[in-house]
């Protein structure tokens, strides 16, 4: 019978080395790294623009894209602008009533939180 031997290294193998796929997500999960990268076909969204978050919430979500999408307001006051992107994008976030139609209550609420420029007007013109 042979003795066992133990064999020591100062460090690890690494082309012998191999971790699962799995077993590297759950712990990059654990550490609340979410990133497309490592979970392709999951959101790279923030947390909270991902519908999938346990505390997602639409509302939030649709203030916050409206904000990302409308840059200028052109003719229309900011606030305007916005609800007029909150109506084309209703039905992703909810905010109809059960006829389908734009919910303008909701709309208005969510408009109120996404305009940057709530004393309303004209934008004023730079050194004015």
């Amino acid at each position: 019978m042979r003795a066992r031997t133990i064999i020591y290294r100062d460090a690890p193998d690494w082309a012998l080395t191999t971790v699962a796929v799995a077993d590297v997500r759950t712990w990059l999960t654990s550490r609340g790294v979410t990133t497309v990268f490592f979970f392709p076909g999951e959101s790279d969204a923030s947390d909270y623009l991902n519908a999938k978050h346990p505390r997602y919430a639409r509302r939030l979500a649709a203030a916050v894209n409206a904000w990302l999408a409308v840059t200028q307001a052109s003719d229309k006051s900011v606030k305007d602008a916005i609800k007029k992107w909150l109506r084309e994008h209703a039905a992703e976030y909810e905010l109809t009533n059960d006829d389908g139609n734009p919910n303008e209550t909701g709309i208005e609420e969510v408009a109120k939180v996404a305009n940057w420029q709530p004393t309303g007007g004209a934008p004023k013109t730079p050194g004015h």
